[in-house]
């Protein structure tokens, strides 16, 4: 089942009323809702693109501010009721088709959509009270049964990771209220932001769906695979680094024998004391490089400690020998480095690093914890359940915590191109891109478990505002090829997707008659976006008036500009003011006349505000440098008929300044 297309009675913001078109196998001749009538025929230009289990996948484009967001919006409050107050009930109308049993389904928004009739094959809808099958387009009953709603197969699930996201905090609104409509139950949300500030981090949740599915779903590791990666495992690694960390002792020389109040403390008992430093990972803590083992948590302990200073130094010899009476200083000290757990040794903070003291401590006193994180996700996490999904997260917040520390280096493998990548080094783009199949793949997983009892194929409409956020353009182009490779792996339920996008890259992707076009009406059909060039695309589609940035469009102008008026200025002191004529009403200043405006120029200085007239200045100025500098200028702009042009305008120069001479 997908969506046809929305019928829109009255403007709603900046949606100005009309047909809006989400999928071509129809050519819509009348949508009407005074008359009821829909009229249709066959698109003998239609094909079926993408994977048999992706419907669709459409595109809305346009102008910033001509209503990419609000269309979604519209689209969204079909599910949500008055999403948006301002929504006008009865005027929206939303035609949905089903191929497996050529059926078309008819929606008004919070109306009984009743008494439509179709010339193409048979018309139902679905109310509040006939979820699971569908009505006769006749059933008019009064109440608040008479509603009709989005035909119950069908869920939405919006996507946007924009921090600016307006559509979000009207989803929110909706969320946090105690709402009774059931069919509210079949909408998702993904997004930068949170509903509830209980729901994890988006980051947090691609994570989660990355580990839990590759461990549980034969069919995500296939989808996986389908776009060249597959899962690996988890690496937790001891970071040596931080462990070697030398232990910086001090001197002898450094120590004052008189205050160290230790009874025949000399240089042989101290050089013995330094040598028990050296190489604590072999004579103590043999261990310290899993976890799960104490010896880790010693070493923790150990490479924190700070006895460089007489204070920390004495401190930590009277701890050794308080602890272990019975023994000489040598045997205390080895003592102490090997029960270096004890809480008596945590106790005595100024013998630590101060700048790792406090997480060392904290680390240490949780470490029963520690071991059971670890344990999860080296040797639990293939048996990974849907209950283990917050001690996931407690989990995976711990270990992130370790490894900003620099004490463990975390890693999850992933194959690709026949070589072994960590997902977490991956750049933000291809992280992003990933994310998308992840965590659409996810919350289809839930609104498929959430959707009723149906004779309908389930399917999903997924909303995508703003595709090009955070990805490259190299992973923009190949966004709809990994999702038709990726979601074309799908097993028992079928998806449309609706993308608004800024991008040319993604619409070259698309069809021009999947496309809705917002902010202008002469859209030329014939020039097909889909296999289009880029470029083309971008101006024509996007509706952009120059192919260059603004700055370097204003910077080039007013250059070219600068060289006409030197240029007419000059040939006027020869008495020919043929150009200056041509030009002159931009340079008119009050009651200036033409035959005073070379005296004008005259007199102008280097501080001149104007560009055109600085330039002119700078010209007078020094010939030779103005011309040097102009060159330089031309040679860095990346247009060649623009740069051409302007090396002719400056050769002009160049031969009157010879002329002069």
């Amino acid at each position: 089942m997908k969506l046809i297309a929305v019928l829109l009675d009255e403007d709603y913001k900046n949606i100005p009323q009309g047909i809006y078109q989400f999928d071509n196998e129809f050519e819509i001749i009348e949508f009407n809702s005074r008359d009821k009538v829909i009229e249709l025929r066959e698109n003998q230009n239609y094909y079926k693109q993408f994977e048999i289990p992706i419907e669709n996948i459409s595109c809305i484009v346009g102008k910033n501010g001509m209503g990419k967001t609000t269309l979604f919006e519209i689209l969204i409050s079909l599910k949500l009721w008055r999403l948006d107050n301002e929504l006008k009930e009865g005027k929206i109308h939303a035609l949905f088709y089903d191929l497996s049993k050529n059926i078309f389904f008819i929606q008004s928004y919070i109306n009984n959509a009743s008494d439509w009739s179709i010339n193409y094959s048979e018309l139902k809808k679905f109310d509040i009270t006939n979820k699971i099958s569908p009505v006769n387009i006749k059933r008019n009953i009064s109440g608040d049964d008479k509603f009709s709603i989005i035909p119950t197969p069908i869920s939405i699930i919006f996507h946007s990771l924009s921090p600016f996201d307006r559509v979000y905090e009207l989803i929110k609104n909706i969320y946090l209220k105690a709402s009774t409509n059931k069919h509210y139950e079949n909408f998702g949300y993904i997004g930068a932001n949170k509903i509830k500030d209980s729901e994890p981090s988006h980051n947090a949740l691609t994570l989660k769906n990355l580990l839990y599915f590759s461990n549980t779903s034969s069919q995500f590791r296939n989808m996986l695979e389908n776009i060249g990666y597959k899962y690996k495992n988890i690496e937790i690694n001891v970071n040596e680094k931080y462990f070697n960390n030398s232990i910086e002792v001090i001197e002898f020389g450094d120590i004052n024998l008189n205050k160290l109040d230790i009874e025949n403390f000399n240089e042989e008992i101290y050089n013995n004391i330094k040598k028990l430093f050296l190489f604590p990972n072999i004579t103590y803590y043999e261990k310290y490089n899993d976890m799960l083992e104490e010896d880790f948590y010693k070493y923790l302990i150990f490479s924190s400690l700070d006895i460089g200073k007489f204070s920390n130094f004495k401190r930590f010899l009277k701890l050794a020998i308080t602890k272990f009476p019975g023994l000489d200083t040598n045997n205390a000290v080895d003592a102490l480095l090997k029960n270096i757990l004890d809480n008596d040794v945590l106790s005595v903070r100024q013998i630590f690093n101060s700048n790792r003291f406090t997480t060392i401590k904290s680390i240490v006193m949780n470490r029963e914890n520690s071991k059971k994180y670890y344990e999860f996700l080296i040797e639990k996490i293939d048996n990974f359940q849907d209950s283990d999904t917050e001690y996931f997260y407690e989990t995976l917040q711990y270990i992130s915590f370790l490894e900003s520390q620099g004490i463990i280096e975390f890693k999850i493998n992933l194959i690709k191109n026949e070589k072994i990548i960590n997902y977490l080094r991956l750049s933000s783009g291809e992280k992003t891109m990933l994310s998308y199949l992840f965590n659409i793949y996810d919350k289809i997983l839930a609104l498929k478990a959430r959707t009723g009892d149906t004779e309908y194929i389930k399917t999903v409409i997924i909303l995508i505002d703003e595709v090009e956020l955070h990805l490259h353009p190299e992973w923009q182009r190949q966004f709809i090829d990994n999702i038709n490779r990726f979601f074309g792996k799908f097993e028992d339920i079928k998806l449309q997707f609706i993308v608004a996008t800024h991008s040319p890259i993604i619409l070259s992707d698309i069809l021009s008659q999947n496309t809705v076009y917002l902010g202008i009406n002469n859209i030329d059909e014939d020039n097909n976006s889909f296999g289009g060039n880029i470029l083309d695309i971008y101006k024509d589609k996007f509706f952009i008036e120059y192919t260059m940035g603004e700055f370097s469009r204003k910077f080039i102008e007013n250059f070219s500009n600068s060289i006409n008026l030197i240029y007419a200025y000059e040939m006027a002191k020869r008495n020919d003011n043929q150009l200056l004529n041509l030009i002159i009403e931009k340079y008119r200043k009050k009651n200036l006349k033409i035959r005073n405006l070379v005296k004008y120029i005259d007199r102008i200085g280097i501080k001149e505000k104007s560009t055109d007239l600085k330039c002119v200045a700078e010209w007078k100025k020094d010939n030779e440098g103005f011309l040097k500098r102009s060159k330089a200028i031309i040679n860095n702009i990346g247009e060649e008929a623009i740069r051409n042009h302007l090396k002719l305008l400056i050769d002009r120069l160049s031969i009157l300044k010879k002329e002069k001479h």
